[in-house]
Order: C-alpha cells, then structure tokens, then sequence
C-alpha cells in the first residue's frame, strides 16, 4: 500500500510539473501571438488544485495509516510540498495572462523570451525526472544550473515592458523553482537540507 500511496504521490507532482509547463507555453504564447489565454489557464489552475488536493489527502493517508520510515517521509513531504508550488506557480500564470497578451511587437524580445521559456521548460523537465527517479547525481546538477537570462532593459515601453516585465518574473519563479527540486532530490536521497 505504501508504494501505491507513493506512485501517486509521484504522479500527481509529475502531472502538476507538466501543468506548470503547459502554462509557460501558453503564456510564452499569449505574449509571442496575442493569443487569448486566460480560460485555458484557469482550467490548468482548476486541475492543477485538484492534484494538490489529492497529493494532500494522499500523504495524510500515508502518514496516518501506513507511519512511513524517514526516507520515505521525506518523499512525502517533497511530493506535496512541490506540487504546491507548482499550484501556486500556474494559479501566477492565470493572474497574470491577461497583461501578458502582445500590445506591441519586438523580433529581438519575442526571441528572447522564447529562449528563456525553453530554458524554463528544460529546467521543470529535468526537476521532475530527477525527483521521481531519486537521481542525486541528477539533482546536483540540477542545483547547479543557472535559470535562464532574460530580456534585455532595452525594453521599456509602457504595456509591452509591464507584459515583459511580469512574464520574466514568471518565467525566473518557475526556472528557480525547478532548480530547487535539487534540493529535494539530496534531501529525500541523503536526508540532508529540506
């Protein structure tokens, strides 16, 4: 039952990481082609709650019924605590959709946040197989990645730079989100940090 419990635990994180993923893109897109966002957020964000829901039921179910061993509570308490930041983190996305829309066009930014979204995107991908697979090596690496550059200060005119301004902020949470998942790799494989 335990491992069950934990297979959940470790699906509903994953789920909750490509969700977080999903809403870079959409608002990579939102801010690259004017495309409207805001209803797709706020389906993401609706499943995306859910998922921390469950992982939250889940982890007390484990911990009242099955008393986990150390290592394991670690794992516990890894899985829910990410999924809630990845909750978080999209629940940003939607409050933000709707000044990330395009006002004005920049070749040279739009390139710019493309970069730093797929770097972003690298960043969660690489968060989540590591923690799912306890890869320490992975995780370490992980905590040594940069988070991508963002754009340059070139852009300051009034709606676009308040839209670049909040994407950025967006994009540098989730980026610094993911790398700290290697935190949570070392802790759940050594016991070391939280």
């Amino acid at each position: 039952m335990l491992s069950a419990g934990m297979e959940l635990l470790s699906d509903d994180f994953a789920r909750a990481g490509q969700l977080c993923e999903a809403a870079v893109v959409d608002l990579v897109s939102a801010y690259t082609r004017g495309v409207e966002v805001r209803d797709t957020l706020l389906e993401r964000t609706r499943r995306v709650q859910r998922l921390q829901d469950e992982a939250d039921e889940v982890a007390a179910e484990i911990i009242a019924r099955l008393q986990p061993g150390a290592s394991d509570m670690r794992s516990v308490r890894s899985y829910q605590k990410l999924t809630m930041e990845f909750s978080r983190l999209v629940r940003y996305a939607y409050d933000i959709s709707d000044f990330v829309t395009r006002r004005h066009t920049s070749d040279e930014s739009d390139e710019n946040v493309k970069r730093v979204a797929d770097g972003t995107r690298k960043l969660i991908e690489i968060g989540i197989r590591s923690l799912r697979t306890k890869d320490l090596a992975l995780g370490e690496e992980l905590r040594r990645m940069s988070t991508p550059s963002h754009l340059s200060e070139s852009e300051t005119n009034g709606v676009r730079a308040t839209s670049s301004a909040l994407l950025l902020r967006f994009l540098d949470g989730v980026s610094a989100h993911a790398t700290s998942i290697g935190n949570s790799v070392r802790y759940v494989t050594t016991g070391e940090g939280s």
